[in-house]
């Protein structure tokens, strides 16, 4: 189950990275939205990564 977790948090910071960098679906958004969002979704993974192992580092 840990695994499934962080794969999926891991997933929402690939889509971060892909809407940085405008792969397909995203290219119709003006440049400086989709740099902005995809940096903020890539930072909301990060986060939800970290305070996932460190609330499993507490609870044992």
């Amino acid at each position: 189950m840990f695994w499934l977790n962080v794969a999926f948090r891991g997933l929402v910071i690939l889509v971060g990275f892909l809407v940085l960098f405008s792969v397909e679906p995203f290219v119709g958004l003006d440049s400086p939205l989709h740099e902005i969002f995809g940096i903020v979704v890539m930072l909301f993974g990060t986060y939800r990564i970290f305070t996932f192992i460190v609330a499993g580092k507490k609870s044992g």
